[in-house]
């Protein structure tokens, strides 16, 4: 089971809880409306956080290293310089560093992300 922490708080918030749902051995442990109410709170019960909500670089790091997977929404904003220190980093440490978008993972967007031969 992977235990995620969810950082940021609105309708994305909502509809990324909704979307882990159907993740096979996956649940949001933790729900944070902040970085620092995560890293206030020194919650072990998670493996990986999602950052939805604005998050500094020295933050990640902070997580990094703590033992947690990051992963990062393409909106992030940081450098790519810097994610690739995030990910140089999160490889020293043994995690992983996933910086992308989840919004291929919204059904109402699947069907018109797929061609007649089922790729996306």
């Amino acid at each position: 089971m992977v235990r995620l922490a969810l950082v940021g708080d609105g309708e994305r918030a909502e509809q990324l809880i909704g979307l882990v749902s159907r993740i096979e051995d996956a649940e949001v442990t933790v729900r944070a409306a902040s970085l620092d109410q995560l890293l206030a709170n020194e919650s072990t019960a998670f493996d990986a956080a999602i950052l939805l909500a604005a998050a500094g670089r020295g933050d990640c790091e902070q997580l990094v290293s703590a033992g947690k997977h990051l992963l990062l929404p393409i909106s992030s904003q940081f450098p790519t310089e810097i994610i690739q220190e995030l990910g140089d980093q999160c490889q020293q440490q043994g995690v992983c560093l996933m910086a992308g978008g989840t919004d291929r993972l919204v059904p109402a967007l699947q069907g018109s992300r797929w061609d007649e031969r089922g790729i996306a």
